[in-house]
């Protein structure tokens, strides 16, 4: 094999993966740039995440010492920060809202939305909701978010338990 073989081989290899390389370098560093707009959040309320997940264009994470829940999302180019005090909440729940499409002979659902609904203890006060997927800027098919909501509505009444046990 002669010495211009071997160039013309390592540069076709390069150009076949750096594109792969500089995609899967820039999508880190966008998820670590998010992440850290959560821990700042977090920071900004004098608190510090002890536990976080991020999915698609969202993140969440609590400070399970304050009881502080901290949400950040980003859709439709506009970004979105929350912050829940836990201490302030009877208890949480998945609002899931979809409607059925029938078809011939068969009935599909469809899910439209699913948020995660932060109840407060003062009656008359509106549900803090947490927007987990939305059909209107995510993907047309669930990817994991149901779960998700799930997982962070157990973790969310956990810390409200906790928060309602805590003496005064």
């Amino acid at each position: 094999m002669d010495f211009g073989t071997v160039i013309i081989g390592v540069a076709t290899l390069l150009l076949f993966f750096v594109p792969f390389i500089v995609v899967d370098w820039n999508k880190k560093r966008n998820e670590n740039r998010f992440i850290a707009k959560l821990l700042s959040l977090a920071t900004n309320s004098a608190c510090s995440i002890s536990s976080y997940e991020r999915w698609n264009v969202s993140a969440i994470g609590i400070d399970i010492n304050t009881h502080m829940l901290f949400f950040i999302s980003k859709a439709n180019n506009q970004e979105v920060s929350i912050t829940v005090n836990l201490n302030d909440a009877s208890h949480c729940y998945v609002r899931n809202s979809g409607r059925t499409v029938k078809t011939k002979g068969n009935s599909i659902k469809i899910t439209d939305s699913i948020s995660l609904a932060i109840v407060p203890i003062e009656k008359g006060k509106q549900d803090v909701l947490l927007p987990i997927y939305n059909i209107d800027y995510d993907s047309p098919t669930l990817n994991g978010e149901l779960q998700v909501a799930e997982k962070w509505e157990a973790i969310a009444n956990e810390s409200i338990r906790k928060a309602q046990q805590k003496p005064n």
